[in-house]
């Protein structure tokens, strides 16, 4: 097989584990699922909208003398520069805790899955030591699954901001 096609090969079955894992935590609460894609592409802007009301911030303070014409533009940069600092704080703090949330919904579901497949196997499986390998490998390997596709949208999250940084500098 030549490099290309394993490459191929390895980029199809990561969007086929990427695809498995999003349905898995999506199935398992819509609601933390949801809350946690929308508070990561927040926090792919604010930092940015940050940088630049303090860029902006930093230009009228360096102007000139302030003059009362100066002063309503800058409380109000000031504010909004507050409020987006507020706002990343706040997204950060939601971000933690519905990703405990998530991860325990996510750990009870594995679980109900697991036993639910358990139980509608044949008993004669139960003595084979291979089965119980499996059983150990799903319980061990169900959260690394599950969690794939978050590890993803961090390092999708940290590669959009990486590009929108070479592309604000230049």
């Amino acid at each position: 097989m030549k490099p290309i096609e394993k490459f191929s090969q390895l980029l199809k079955d990561f969007g086929v584990v990427l695809h498995f894992s999003l349905k898995i935590s999506f199935k398992s609460s819509p609601k933390y699922f949801m809350i946690r894609v929308v508070v990561n592409l927040v926090n792919i802007i604010l930092p940015f909208a940050t940088i630049s009301l303090n860029g902006y911030l930093v230009n009228l303070l360096t102007q000139g003398g302030l003059t009362s014409d100066h002063l309503t533009p800058l409380l109000f940069l000031v504010l909004i520069t507050l409020v987006a600092k507020g706002a990343s704080s706040v997204s950060n703090t939601i971000l933690t805790y519905c990703d405990g949330m998530h991860r325990e919904i996510l750990t009870q579901f594995n679980r109900a899955e697991i036993i639910k497949t358990v139980a509608d196997i044949d008993l004669s499986f139960f003595d084979s030591n291979e089965f119980y390998n499996e059983l150990n490998d799903a319980n061990a390997n169900a959260m690394t699954i599950s969690f794939a596709a978050f590890q993803a949208m961090d390092f999708f999250r940290s590669f959009i901001q990486l590009i929108i940084s070479v592309v604000y500098i230049s």
